[in-house]
C-alpha cells in the first residue's frame, strides 16, 4: 500500500467554498447595480414628468395672460374648460380624463362645437385641473385662478392676471 503525502493543492471542498463565495459576492453586486439603475430610472422619469408639467403650466400662463379682459370675447367658461377669442382665432384649454389639451381654431358657441381646430396634448398624468375666473366688473375679467393637481398629489395653484387687451 502506498502512503499519500500531504500535497498543497485544492480539494473539492475548498473549490466549492470559493465558488460559493464568488457566487454570493457576484449576486450582491448585481443586486446593488440593479437597485441603483432602477432608482436612477425612477428619478429620471419623475424629473422628466415634472419638467413637462411645468412647461405646460408656463404655456397655459402665457395664453391666459394674453387673453382679452372683456367678458364678451370669452366663448366658454367652465371649471374644466376655457375658450376665448383672439385677433386671429379662438383658443381653448380643457381638462379631459388625465390630460390637458390646448385647442386653437374656430369655435361655435351656439352649437358648443369646434368647426376647425388644431388640438395639442399639453400634459398627462394630471388628476384635476380647475379654472376660476376673477371678475373686475360685470364686463371685465381681471385674472384666472388655476389649480393643477398631479397624480402624486402635488399641486400648483396660482392666479394669472390678464393684460389690459382688447380685440
Amino acid at each position: 500500500m502506498i502512503k499519500m503525502q500531504n500535497s498543497t493543492g485544492f480539494t473539492l471542498i475548498t473549490f466549492s467554498l470559493y465558488v460559493s463565495l464568488f457566487s454570493l459576492l457576484s449576486m450582491l453586486c448585481f443586486q446593488w447595480a440593479t437597485r441603483i439603475m432602477l432608482n436612477s430610472k425612477t428619478m429620471n422619469y419623475n424629473t422628466h414628468t415634472t419638467t413637462n408639467i411645468f412647461m405646460a403650466y408656463d404655456v397655459l400662463m402665457r395664453d391666459i395672460h394674453c387673453a382679452p379682459q372683456n367678458i364678451k370675447w370669452w366663448k366658454k367658461i367652465t371649471s374644466t374648460e376655457l375658450i376665448w377669442k383672439t385677433e386671429k382665432s379662438d383658443i381653448g384649454w380643457s381638462f379631459d380624463g388625465n390630460t390637458i389639451k390646448r385647442s386653437e381654431g374656430i369655435y361655435n358657441a351656439q352649437r358648443n362645437t369646434w368647426k376647425k381646430r388644431t388640438t395639442s396634448i399639453v400634459a398627462r398624468n394630471i388628476s384635476t385641473l380647475t379654472f376660476l375666473l376673477r371678475k373686475q366688473s360685470k364686463k371685465n375679467v381681471s385674472a384666472v385662478s388655476c389649480t393643477m393637481v398631479f397624480n402624486n398629489n402635488n399641486s400648483i395653484s396660482t392666479s394669472i392676471a390678464l393684460r389690459n387687451r382688447t380685440i
